[in-house]
């Protein structure tokens, strides 16, 4: 049911019946009769106009169609939830997001680079050397203009030049790295750092350890202006790195959990 103001429909009938006067100050007080007409003709089979009252009302089913909608509404909620909640973090929050499907990774990434910029920060995408290009372009599908952007607002780093050097992954090395940054964009004028940080590269070459002490050291809010959002395939990971994850974050995204962990 594509058209908006059929679903208007259907679920103003789900609450009661109805007669044509008052469906048409419901849905649009502007229709014309003859178009509104229309899209009661196109219900036929899901409502029907009882002859004594001259009120319509919901089929069986148009019963069954409204259970649809309401269901199709719960789940397009919910899919927005982790969103909204990322919409919510703020400087010196450290969070970590679960992401086993690429489209909800881009869209939790777009949200919050586009939350840094908004708010006036400098965004940062680290982002996996395999996927760069596509990751890139992906950004620009959802709605980022890098041209309309203030001079150096979104950067884009590899991962593997951010977390690795020579081959070794140095915690010191590397927060050391995202402060010296900070303080370069502080001076340009942003008032901090949104970073959306893919975490893979030290699974990939095998520095669980290393990641896991990175991670602690961070611990689950930070004293300088950056909020950090850890992606990490749930794949990769055994149920106890997942546990310690969670120790060192304030906050978990996933699908279906989404809020700050337990302390």
């Amino acid at each position: 049911m594509k058209h908006p103001t059929n679903r208007k429909i259907i679920e103003a009938l789900a609450e009661k019946n109805l007669s044509f006067t008052q469906l048409l100050n419901i849905c649009e007080k502007d229709f014309e009769h003859g178009r509104f007409g229309y899209h009661l003709r196109s219900l036929k089979g899901f409502i029907k106009l009882e002859p004594q009252t001259k009120k319509y009302q919901l089929t069986y089913r148009g019963q069954l169609l409204q259970d649809v909608i309401r269901e199709v509404k719960r789940l397009v909620k919910r899919r927005n939830q982790p969103l909204i909640y990322i919409e919510q973090l703020t400087l010196k929050d450290h969070a970590f997001a679960l992401c086993n499907d690429k489209q909800f990774k881009q869209n939790i990434v777009f949200s919050h680079l586009r939350n840094g910029l908004l708010k006036g920060c400098a965004s940062v995408y680290v982002v996996d050397e395999k996927n760069f290009d596509d990751e890139v372009l992906s950004l620009k599908s959802l709605g980022v203009d890098i041209n309309d952007l203030p001079q150096n607002a979104l950067l884009f780093m590899s991962s593997s030049d951010c977390y690795l050097k020579k081959g070794k992954a140095d915690h010191k090395i590397i927060l050391d790295n995202w402060l010296r940054l900070l303080k370069d964009k502080e001076k340009e004028g942003f008032r901090g750092l949104h970073a959306a940080c893919e975490m893979a590269t030290f699974i990939d070459n095998n520095k669980i350890s290393e990641l896991l002490k990175y991670e602690s050291s961070l611990g689950k809010s930070f004293n300088f202006n950056i909020s950090s959002l850890c992606i990490y395939n749930q794949e990769m990971f055994v149920e106890n790195n997942l546990s310690q994850l969670s120790k060192y974050h304030g906050h978990i995204i996933s699908e279906n959990l989404w809020g700050k962990t337990i302390t």
